[in-house]
């Protein structure tokens, strides 16, 4: 089981993503876990975390290619 501690909250989400020039909110990170297009860890509280890797997945394809020097 992943570790809480190394776990994202959906502003975190939200930061890495802006890492990666990929602009949203919070609400748009939710709207994703709960139509299930990125994996979520839902707590009893009903708050959602994210693991880095999956939200790594959906940066990866936009990050800038390095420029041939």
């Amino acid at each position: 089981m992943t570790q809480p501690n190394l776990l994202l909250t959906a502003a975190q989400v939200v930061d890495r993503l802006a890492g990666a020039g990929i602009v949203v909110v919070e609400e748009t990170v939710r709207q994703w876990a709960r139509a299930g297009q990125i994996a979520v860890v839902r707590l009893p509280s009903g708050r959602f975390l994210f693991r880095p890797e999956d939200v790594d997945a959906i940066a990866i394809p936009h990050q800038p290619e390095p420029i041939a020097s």
